[in-house]
């Protein structure tokens, strides 16, 4: 019974983290895409 919470738990916690990957991908996407804009413009 112990083992089944745990790997609940494991699991929420292996979505947050995936969660969390892809905010920082598109936070990074966006980065890349302001900076190439700025750089075409110059």
């Amino acid at each position: 019974m112990q083992k089944l919470t745990a790997l609940k738990q494991q699991t929420v916690q292996t979505q947050k983290a995936k969660v969390r990957i892809l905010r920082n991908e598109h936070k990074l996407s966006k980065a890349l895409n302001d900076f190439y804009e700025k750089e075409q413009i110059v």
